[in-house]
């Protein structure tokens, strides 16, 4: 069951692409944090811009697609 909607598909390829993106800048952050050195500014603030890209696609998707 894959979205039904060209908007949909859009928001389901922007909730991959961010969530991805948020994670690999979340695991360099850990990385970092491990090894005793502080994480870079604009890793922090990429995690959290496509954090909350990941969360408002999201919220797209859910409301475009709806219910089956």
């Amino acid at each position: 069951m894959g979205p039904h909607t060209i908007t949909g598909w859009i928001s389901f390829a922007a909730v991959m692409t961010g969530g991805f993106v948020t994670g690999a800048t979340g695991m360099k952050l850990g990385s970092d944090l491990h090894k005793g050195r502080r994480g870079d500014r604009r890793d922090i603030l990429a995690a959290y811009t496509f954090g909350t890209l990941t969360m408002l696609a999201a919220m797209l998707f859910v409301f475009a697609e709806g219910q089956p």
